[in-house]
């Protein structure tokens, strides 16, 4: 079903609906007794852009490898430039904003802020830089496809698995950047 500006989403507890902009990638989850409403949604080149207003629950993101996306929230904004997982979560002051996988920048009113995966931003108020913390180790699941990135600070230990057959790559190093590889 296709959805206009304007439209809502609810969702009820125990449920999810899984959203897609047409002609991408991208996905967008909306978890359990969680409500949306969307502003806008389109596409320009190699950019997709969303914008909905959250209004509780949890939004999850799988931003496209490839594309350039922008997710608009009322007080945040999210840019991202490549394959990155999120998850948004609104809260009675602001959002939390789990980067799973990828990075992306918080834009709010003039301060930008990078988020990478492993790190929380707490966003409250309407203005100012976001309060970035690191998240706990925790297992992380990723899906088919080239380029995802990962990052992580001060992680002990990684493991890898995978149940397709044929070669699988994987670049590690010791800066986000990949300056300095392993």
């Amino acid at each position: 079903e296709v959805l206009a500006p304007g439209d809502g989403v609810r969702t009820r507890a125990g449920g999810s609906v899984d959203l897609a902009l047409k002609n991408s990638s991208s996905q967008l989850t909306l978890g359990p007794s969680a409500e949306m409403v969307l502003e806008g949604a389109g596409q320009g080149g190699t950019r997709d852009e969303a914008r909905m207003d959250l209004r509780q629950g949890r939004l999850g993101l799988q931003l496209a490898q490839g594309r350039e996306s922008r997710v608009v929230l009322p007080g945040l904004t999210l840019e991202g430039d490549g394959a990155s997982r999120l998850a948004v979560r609104r809260t009675a002051s602001g959002y939390l904003v789990d980067a799973q996988t990828g990075r992306v920048t918080l834009v709010r009113g003039e301060a930008r802020q990078p988020l990478r995966a492993g790190e929380r931003a707490v966003v409250s108020g309407e203005t100012g830089e976001a309060r970035i913390e690191s998240l706990g180790p925790a297992p992380l699941l990723l899906g088919a496809g080239d380029g995802a990135e990962v990052y992580h600070q001060d992680m002990p230990e990684v493991a890898f698995g995978w149940e397709k057959e044929g070669e699988v790559t994987v670049e590690v190093a010791t800066d986000a950047e990949f300056t300095k590889p392993l």
